[in-house]
């Protein structure tokens, strides 16, 4: 765990922002598959691994909350792909993407592996920081839109008679 932390430490030191697991996959789960698949090709990574479950598309349902109690109800079902290879190395990548692109799972669930090894700053470099530049675009984007149409309610205090 120490040298774990200290990996880390000189990471953050030398400029490498490193993501945890479940961040590099909500990321490339939420990408759009296209630009996912277009930094992969140009990445150009060929690595050896074996396919231990083949890319398959299904439904997952999407629970939300309510406003006041927080009961949970059932808002929609979405198509989500998912795919799982091994390395020759041994670590395992799983891949689950928004959609019904099986490519982009694939591509998911090898990058979720490449990133276990030591190519992660490859990975980091080539796929996840164009990943979070075009998602905080948008993010960016959303907001610029949402501002625009901000309605400002006020209220005028009402004094006793």
């Amino acid at each position: 765990l120490y040298i774990y932390y200290n990996l880390y430490s000189c990471l953050f030191i030398f400029g490498v922002n490193p993501l945890n697991r479940k961040s590099w996959l909500s990321l490339m789960a939420k990408s759009e598959s296209s630009f996912l698949s277009s930094l992969w090709a140009d990445l150009g990574i060929h690595a050896d691994y074996t396919i231990i479950r083949p890319a398959e598309i299904g439904l997952v349902m999407v629970k939300a909350k309510q406003g006041n109690t927080g009961d949970q109800f059932n808002l929609a079902e979405l198509s989500v792909s998912r795919c799982s290879v091994e390395l020759k190395s041994g670590q395992i990548g799983h891949g689950y993407h928004q959609g019904r692109s099986k490519r982009a799972a694939f591509i998911v669930a090898i990058c979720d592996a490449l990133a276990q090894t030591p190519t992660y700053n490859i990975i980091h470099s080539n796929i996840f920081k164009p990943l979070q530049k075009k998602q905080k675009a948008s993010h960016e984007k959303l907001a610029r839109k949402s501002t625009s149409t901000k309605v400002e309610f006020f209220t005028l205090e009402r004094g006793e008679v």
